[in-house]
C-alpha cells in the first residue's frame, strides 16, 4: 500500500482512529517503527527531512486540511483587519510544551520574533525567506490572545504558519542554544524526543498530556501507540528488506517520496 509521506506525520496519531472509523478496533500501545532513507544534521530546521521529524513533537499556529483550506490548531480562531496587514490570534488555552512551559501568546510571540531576528540559535531558515519583506512584529496583546503585524499585506502567511517548519518550541528550552535544542528539541506535540542516536535512529515517547491536535485530526488527545522509533536506512534495499522481515512498520521508497507499511 503506498501513501505519501505526509501520513507518516499523523500515522500514529490518527491513523489508528480511522481503522476505528471503518469497523476496525483501535489497538492501543506499542511502537511505530519507521524506515527512513536520510538523516539531518539537527531535528528541525529548513530541510524537508527536518520538517517531517518535526512534526512529530511540535504543533503549529494553524493547520491545513487536505483541501488546502486552513484550519485551527493552536489559534482556536482569528481575525484579519481590512488592510490586511494585523492578524489577531484566540490561542487555545491549557497548552503546555513537554517541559512544562506554557504555551500562551507571548511563547508564541517569541518563537515567530526569533525566526526573523538575528540569533542564529532563533532563526528560522525557512519562515525568514517569506516573512522578512512584509514582518512588522508579533506580540501578546493579552495571556491567550496574538497579534501579528506586518509591514505589507502577505496573502500566504497563514499557509506559512502551518508548515511544520514552523512548529513552536519551548522558549525555555531555545535559551540552551543551538547545539543542545537541534539534539534534543522541546515541542508540545503529541510525541516527545527521547534520544537521537546518531547514524542510527531517533526515538519518540508519546506525550500522556496531549490536548492540542488540530481541528483536522480525526483523533483528539494523547496517541494511541507508546512511541516512534525513527530508523535511518539509506540503502533502499535494507529499507525494502526490514519492512519484509518485520523489522520495521513502514518505509520511505526514494526517489518518488511514497511510503509503504506493513
Amino acid at each position: 500500500m503506498a501513501v505519501t509521506l505526509a501520513v507518516l506525520s499523523g500515522l500514529s496519531q490518527w491513523a489508528p482512529s480511522v481503522r476505528a472509523q471503518e469497523g476496525v478496533a483501535v489497538k492501543r500501545g506499542g511502537v511505530i517503527r519507521y524506515g527512513h532513507f536520510q538523516e539531518p544534521a539537527c531535528l528541525f530546521g529548513g530541510w524537508v527531512q527536518q520538517w517531517y521529524l518535526q512534526r512529530q513533537y511540535s504543533d503549529n499556529l494553524v493547520a491545513r486540511s487536505d483541501d488546502g483550506k486552513i484550519a485551527p490548531w493552536l489559534a482556536e480562531s482569528w481575525t484579519i483587519s481590512d488592510d490586511k496587514k494585523v492578524y489577531t490570534f484566540e490561542i487555545k488555552p491549557n497548552v503546555k510544551f513537554t517541559d512544562g512551559t506554557a504555551l500562551d501568546a507571548q511563547a508564541i510571540a517569541d518563537n515567530i520574533n526569533g525566526w526573523l531576528s538575528n540569533d542564529p540559535d532563533l532563526r528560522n531558515p525557512t519562515a525568514a525567506p517569506y516573512l522578512s519583506d512584509s514582518f512588522e512584529s508579533a506580540k501578546a496583546i493579552a495571556p491567550q490572545r496574538l497579534q501579528v503585524t506586518l509591514k505589507t499585506p502577505f496573502q500566504p502567511l497563514l499557509n506559512v504558519f502551518a508548515q511544520s517548519s514552523q512548529g513552536i518550541l519551548s522558549p525555555s528550552a531555545l535559551k540552551r542554544g543551538l547545539a543542545v535544542n537541534c539534539e534534543n528539541p522541546v515541542g508540545s506535540g503529541p510525541f516527545i524526543v527521547d534520544k537521537w542516536r546518531h547514524g542510527r535512529e531517533v526515538t519518540f515517547r508519546r506525550n500522556p498530556d496531549y490536548n492540542s491536535a488540530p481541528a483536522t485530526a480525526k483523533h483528539q488527545g494523547p496517541a494511541h501507540v507508546d512511541g516512534i522509533s525513527w530508523k535511518f536506512l539509506p540503502d533502499q534495499t535494507v529499507r525494502y528488506g526490514s519492512l519484509i522481515t518485520g523489522e520495521t512498520d513502514a518505509h520511505i521508497r526514494y526517489p518518488g517520496h511514497c511510503m509503504e507499511r506493513r
